[in-house]
């Protein structure tokens, strides 16, 4: 019988952050394929004869959001991968990045711990960082926000 996978059996990885940071959800993993041609018709022909036709073209992607949860390790670890991505906001120049764009991957894993879902993302840009609320009252975990645009996703696995 097949084993149904569990939703938190999951490990996210990207170039820059190591693997030793706890993330408390992925969210985000969309695409859809753009299709041309598909409002109205594209001309008219001899005899009045109406075409039309459906084309697929780009792929569109949606961005993915990782909430990591603080930890005393690396507390800056977060932060930092997104800073670095991007110019100073008040007096630009170069990124520490230089440009390069990362790699990410998010894998899911079987109750027995093998690997058994994988997706690699190539061409990662933090996009947003946002830190949780600081709250006297709370109960909760210090967690980061981040959501990250990438060029290609591949399912490996």
């Amino acid at each position: 019988m097949a084993e149904y996978l569990a939703s938190a059996r999951f490990q996210f990885t990207a170039d820059g952050l190591g693997d030793d940071l706890f993330v408390q959800k992925v969210s985000g993993l969309k695409m859809s394929i753009q299709v041309t041609g598909t409002d109205s018709p594209l001309g008219v022909s001899g005899g009045s004869k109406v075409t039309s036709q459906q084309a697929a073209s780009a792929v569109k992607n949606e961005n993915i959001t990782i909430i990591f949860v603080t930890n005393s390790n690396k507390p800056k670890a977060v932060s930092d991968w997104f800073y670095d991505s991007h110019a100073n906001r008040d007096l630009g120049g170069a990124t520490k990045t230089k440009g390069e764009l990362k790699t990410a991957d998010i894998k899911v894993f079987k109750q027995d711990g093998s690997e058994s879902s994988h997706w690699h993302f190539t061409g990662v840009m933090p996009l947003s960082y946002k830190m949780s609320n600081l709250d006297v009252a709370g109960n909760q975990a210090l967690t980061e926000t981040v959501s990250f645009s990438y060029r290609y996703v591949e399912r490996k696995k």
